[in-house]
This record gives structure tokens, C-alpha cells and sequence, in this order.
């Protein structure tokens, strides 16, 4: 569907549904659908449109009281998350599609929520919570029958595997899901191919990559997929410069830059073809063609979301030149790459630029602050491997314990049961020590832990206390601020009034006065000059009364110039907004004209309201807030990712009253939809007269 049929349709159901007037559940239904399947397209290319689609879509589906379609929007809702690179809010929203659909016992989306946090909490390292996942994933698409849906769960297998470095594992899951695509659908099985060849490549297994690889391209050109042909030669390329096979390297890389440029038209795709090309250049010393082709890389980095790509082409430029000895530009690049690194918390890349910056020191002769920079790569380069070694301690004790099984086998088959005791002696030795080693650094570790954890607790209560503090004074300050701009305003409007009727309408009356006392000297004058006089006094009056009439309509006029709840709102977002504890959104739509005062004034306090209850009890970390003005009524929507709770159970002190006691002064609607766990929506409907 186009954007401006997708608009076209909006506009026309919209004011039924704030209205009261829902349209059929197929209606409904038909909207909800669009809305999902717009958002599903913009995931990538707009992230921003796609999350405010999907939005809306979970709360369409909510106020029609499907819990299908909601699941899935906030399975959509994740989607745009990751790929705006907030893979926290991803695995919130894409954790609560799940929850929902296991309660309305849809396994079709129970089974798209399953497969994203798979993958998402593989992403976040969570391997433990990521194989609960992908396992589910697979039991469900067996379930279905949906064999396309199978072959993806068991790719996310053997990627979670192959994390753990556990070979044989991601092996058998990678072949069954390329042995279903084989069987299913022959045109996607190079795109399968890709998928194995990946998982090879980070095994460091070049040579089963390379194979896979191939018959990824000869697949792509049988038929006639360009996006598995271009990435193809972009990942042979790579597996070639792995193997310092630099010629082949280049010939593949050149193909794939010419296929993304032209063919495939991918600009994502397209900087990294060109940075790994940049590197087999460098590492050929070519420094001219490597600075051509990352001068071909620098416009296309202004279109991309992905961080770590400008992390990459700040380093490469480093490296070009250190190599042609700029040592200033070099260090600039460097530092500038390692900031954004730390600003992404990517620790590998900020490994190798503290790499690349000792090396720059070196050369300028700072030996003592390239040792310690080469101390901080070390240090991260030894965090990393620590991590990775707790992650993969079950899958390496499971090695050990077959290994040792093995090697007593074979030690049961030696001839001499002298050298089998001896042999059995060294080892239990061996394990004695190194459990006295491990129960020691245990200890050691269990002691900073705990320690730690106690410091933690100690910071986070002091931290919600002055976070508690903070909020009663922002609203203490945000009340004062209001009276005090009221008060102002009320006293600035008393001076021009008093000044108006001094200056203005007194001079006048004064006049009219004056004219009278002339009457009263001169009653023997003839009846015409008495009576031109008293037109002349009724025409002074009547100008006087327009006067009035004048200074009352000039007073309205500049009190609402005072006020606008556009600007209200967006003050009290500023007011409420805490970096890194809060995070407030403000949506308004349709607010260009103003609206009659007294509603602007009610809608502001219940907004107030339902963000005040926020801040004091639901510990959320994301408010949404949203106006739109829409036909003839007026719709809030206040949403929040807290605790939540149970609206059965709560009470109206909590402030629900006043919300719901300002909107039937103006014959509006409240509706509230909180879980306990899950957050809570108040949406408020106000019809407009």
C-alpha cells in the first residue's frame, strides 16, 4: 500500500474511532493490518516511522480487544528498536508481544516473538535465556507445520551455538535448516549457504567457508539472485584477506563493490565492501588506491544508523595515515574512532584503536604513552576474553570431561600399569592444583562481587532517593513557575486596564462632563444649539461604551496569548525529562489552532496528572505522550514501560479520579489499560462542541 492511500485511510476512519464510533471488527482489523505491515517495510529504511506505526497499531488493536494483533505490534515494535539500535527496548517489547500471545494462545505470533528474542538476546550476549528461546522457536514451527519458520529457528541455533563456541552443535542446527530450504524452496538455498559460511567464518574454519561460499555465487547466478551474488563475492573476498590471498581478495571485493553500486544498490552493503577492500589495499602498501577508495566511502557514511561502521572508516583512515606518516591526521582519526566506539560500548573496536594509538605514539618517540596505551588494550583485550571464557565454561567443562573420558580409555590400553598409575598420579595432581587455583579465584572473585553488589545496592537507594527528591522538586518548581507566570500576567493586565481607563476612557468622560456643565450655564439658549449639544454629548457616550467594549476584547485576547497547551506540554516534557533515568516523548498532531481555553487548561492537568502518578509509582523508564486533534474530538494517549498495576485493585487516590472527574466536565471518556509488570496506557477521549 502506498503512503498517501495508507494517509487517505487513516484520515477517514480516525474520527470514528476517538469518537466512539468504532468501525467493524474487519475494519479494524484491515486498518491494524496496514499499519503492521507499513511498519514491517520502514523497520530498516525509517525506523522512526516504523516504531510510531507500530505504535499505534498496539494501541488500535488493544482498544478492539485483539490480543493477536497486539502481540504482534509490539513484536514489530521491537523490530524498529534494534534497528535504531536500542536493543534494550527490543527485547522489552519484543519479551511483552510473547507474554501476550502465550495468554491469548496465538502460536503463530508466540512464534515470531520467540525467533526475534533468539536473536536478540545473541546479540546481548544472554546465551543461557537465548537457547530457552530458540529451542521454543523450533518446538513451535514443528508444531505449525511452517518449515520456512523452522530453517530460520535453526539458523538462530547455530549462531547461539557457534558463540559458544560449541562446533559440532551450530554444525547439525546450520545443515538442518540448509537441508530445508533445499527442500522447500531451491531459489533461497544461496542464501542458506551465506548463513553457513558466516557461522565457518567465525569458527576460523576459512577453508568449509570458502566452499560454502562458492556455492553460494554459483546458486545466485543459476537463479538470477543479485543480493546473494553481490554478498557472495563481498564474504569470499573477506575469507581471501583472512588467508592473505590478497589478489583474490581484490577480485571478489571489486565485484561486489560493482554489484552494490549498480545492481543491488545497497549502501550499507556497499561501505563495507569498500572498507574491506581499503584494508587488502593497506596491506599491500597500495596507499593511493586505498585513499580512492575510501574517499568513496565518506558520502555514503551520512545515510547510515550503524555506528560501528563510522568506528571502522575512522580507523582505517588512521591507519592510511600512519602508513603515509601524518601522524597528526592519524591520531585524530584514532581518537575520534575511539570515542564513538566508547559511545556504543564496543569494547573489540576500542581494543584495536588503543592498538592503533600506541603505535602512533611509538612513532612520534612517546614510548611511555605508548606502553600505556598498549596497558588499556591489554586490559580490555583480557576483559573480553574473561567474559568470553565464563560464557562458554559449561559447553568447555562439557570438552573437558569427554576429553578426560577419552584419555582414560586410552590409558586403560597401555602395557605398562606402572606408567598408567603414574600417568594417573601426574593428572590427579594436575586437577588437585588447579582446583586449589579455581576455588581460590573463585573466592577471590565471589569476595569483589559481593562487595560490588553491596556498593550497587548502596548507589542505586541513593540514587532513588535524590531521583524521588528530584521529581518532588521539578513539580514544585513547574507549579511555581506556573503561578508565578499567572501572576505576572494577571498584574501586567491590572496596570494597562487602569492606564487605559485613566488615559482613555477618563479623558472622555471628563469631556462629557464638561459638556453638560456648559448646558446647565446656557439652559435660556434657543431648543436647536440644546439640541445639537445633546447629539454632540450621546455621540461622546456611544464612543465611550465602544471604548470599553474595546479595552474588555483586548483583555481576552492578550490572557489567551498567555497560555497554549502546545507550549505547556513541551515545558513540562523539559521539566520531567532525566537523562538516562527518564526519557519522555512528546507527540502532537493537529494543535495548530488553539482550543477553547478551559479545555486547554483540563487536558494540560490531566497530562500533569497521569505523569505525575508515573513518577511517583510506576518506576518507568520511557514515557510516551500524545495529542492529536482529529474531526470534532480531542485524544491523549499517555504510555508508560513501569511496574503497572492492577486496575481492579487500585485505588482512586492514585489519581485516576481527577483524571476521570476532569473529563466528564467536558463529557469525555477515560480508559486505562495497565498490568501489573507491563506498564500502563491511559487514553482520554474529549469530543469538541
Amino acid at each position: 500500500m502506498r503512503p498517501s492511500s495508507l494517509l487517505l485511510l487513516l484520515l477517514v476512519l480516525w474520527p470514528f474511532m476517538v469518537s466512539g464510533q468504532q468501525p467493524s471488527d474487519q475494519r479494524s482489523s484491515v486498518l491494524i493490518d496496514a499499519l503492521l505491515e507499513r511498519s514491517f517495510r520502514l523497520r530498516s529504511d525509517s525506523n522512526s516511522a516504523s516504531i510510531g506505526l507500530a505504535r499505534r497499531a498496539a494501541h488500535l488493536a488493544m482498544i478492539a480487544g485483539d490480543r493477536g494483533l497486539e502481540a504482534l505490534a509490539y513484536q514489530r515494535l521491537s523490530l524498529g528498536m534494534k534497528y535504531a539500535d536500542e536493543m534494550d527496548s527490543a527485547v522489552f517489547f519484543a519479551r511483552k508481544g510473547w507474554m501476550i500471545a502465550e495468554e491469548a494462545q496465538d502460536q503463530a505470533v508466540s512464534l515470531k516473538c520467540s525467533m526475534v528474542l533468539c536473536d536478540y538476546l545473541t546479540r546481548r550476549r544472554d546465551f543461557t535465556e537465548a537457547l530457552v528461546f530458540g529451542t521454543l522457536s523450533i518446538e513451535l514451527a514443528e508444531k505449525l507445520k511452517d518449515e520456512g519458520e523452522l530453517a530460520k529457528a535453526c539458523n538462530n541455533m547455530a549462531a547461539v551455538y557457534g558463540k559458544l563456541d560449541d562446533r559440532d552443535k551450530a554444525v547439525e542446527y546450520a545443515y538442518r535448516g540448509l537441508e530445508i530450504k533445499k527442500r522447500i524452496d531451491p531459489a533461497s538455498e544461496s542464501a542458506s549457504r551465506i548463513t553457513v559460511g558466516n557461522l565457518f567464518f567465525e569458527l576460523g574454519r576459512m577453508d568449509l567457508a570458502e566452499v560454502e561460499y562458492k556455492k553460494c555465487i554459483a546458486l545466485a547466478r543459476a537463479y538470477g539472485n543479485k543480493n546473494d551474488l553481490a554478498a557472495g563475492h563481498l564474504n569470499l573476498g573477506n575469507v581471501y584477506y583472512e588467508v592473505d590471498r590478497n589478489g583474490d581478495a581484490r577480485t571478489y571485493l571489486d565485484s561486489a563493490v560493482e554489484e552494490y553500486r549498480t545492481r543491488v544498490k545497497n549502501p550499507g552493503k556497499l561501505l563495507l565492501a569498500l572498507h574491506s577492500l581499503t584494508m587488502v589495499e593497506l596491506r599491500e602498501g597500495k596507499l593511493a588506491h586505498a585513499a580512492d577508495v575510501l574517499q568513496q566511502a565518506d558520502p555514503l557514511l551520512g545515510d547510515q544508523d550503524d555506528n560501528g561502521l563510522r568506528v571502522q572508516n575512522d580507523f582505517l583512515y588512521s591507519k592510511l595515515f600512519l602508513a603515509k606518516g601524518q601522524l597528526r591526521e592519524s591520531m585524530d582519526r584514532a581518537r575520534s574512532g575511539l570515542a564513538l566506539a566508547i559511545a556504543i560500548k564496543d569494547r573489540p573496536a576500542q581494543a584495536k584503536l588503543h592498538y592503533q594509538i600506541a603505535r602512533i605514539l611509538k612513532d612520534k618517540g612517546d614510548y611511555q604513552g605508548a606502553i600505556d596505551e598498549m596497558l588499556v588494550q591489554t586490559q580490555l583485550r583480557d576483559s573480553i576474553a574473561m567474559e568470553n571464557s565464563v560464557e562458554k565454561f559449561a559447553t568447555a567443562s562439557m570438552r573437558e570431561k569427554y576429553e578426560a573420558e577419552q584419555t582414560g580409555f586410552e590409558l586403560m590400553k597401555l602395557r605398562n600399569e606402572k606408567e598408567v598409575v603414574l600417568a594417573n598420579a601426574a593428572k590427579a595432581r594436575i586437577r588437585q592444583i588447579a582446583l586449589v587455583v579455581i576455588v581460590l579465584l573463585l573466592v577471590a572473585v565471589l569476595g569483589v562481587l559481593i562487595r560490588n553488589l553491596q556498593h550497587r545496592k548502596r548507589l542505586a537507594r541513593q540514587d532513588h532517593d535524590l531521583y524521588e527528591k528530584r521529581i518532588e522538586d521539578l513539580l514544585k518548581q513547574q507549579e511555581i513557575r506556573q503561578l508565578d507566570a499567572l501572576v505576572e500576567g494577571q498584574e501586567k493586565e491590572r496596570k494597562r486596564i487602569a492606564k487605559d481607563l485613566h488615559d482613555r476612557l477618563g479623558s472622555m468622560l471628563s469631556a462629557i462632563k464638561l459638556q453638560f456643565s456648559a448646558l446647565e450655564e446656557r439652559l435660556d439658549k434657543v431648543q436647536v444649539e440644546q439640541s445639537e449639544r445633546y447629539r454632540h454629548v450621546f455621540v461622546m457616550l456611544d464612543d465611550a461604551v465602544t471604548e470599553v467594549r474595546r479595552i474588555s476584547h483586548d483583555m481576552v485576547r492578550t490572557s489567551l496569548a498567555q497560555f497554549g497547551l502546545a507550549g505547556a506540554l513541551k515545558d513540562l516534557r523539559d521539566a520531567v525529562h532525566v537523562p538516562g533515568k527518564l526519557e519522555m516523548e512528546l507527540d502532537l498532531f493537529g494543535l495548530d489552532e488553539r482550543l477553547e481555553q478551559n479545555l486547554e487548561i483540563a487536558l494540560y492537568r490531566m497530562v500533569q496528572e497521569a505523569v505525575s502518578n508515573i513518577l511517583k509509582h510506576a518506576e518507568a523508564r520511557h514515557v510516551s505522550v500524545q495529542v492529536t486533534r482529529s474531526g470534532k474530538s480531542v485524544n491523549v494517549m499517555v504510555e508508560d514501560d513501569g511496574r503497572g498495576f492492577d486496575p481492579s485493585k487500585a485505588a482512586e487516590g492514585m489519581g485516576t479520579g481527577n483524571i476521570r472527574e476532569r473529563a466528564r466536565e467536558f463529557n469525555g471518556s477515560v480508559a486505562i489499560d495497565a498490568r501489573p509488570g507491563r506498564g500502563t496506557i491511559v487514553s482520554i477521549d474529549i469530543p469538541l462542541a
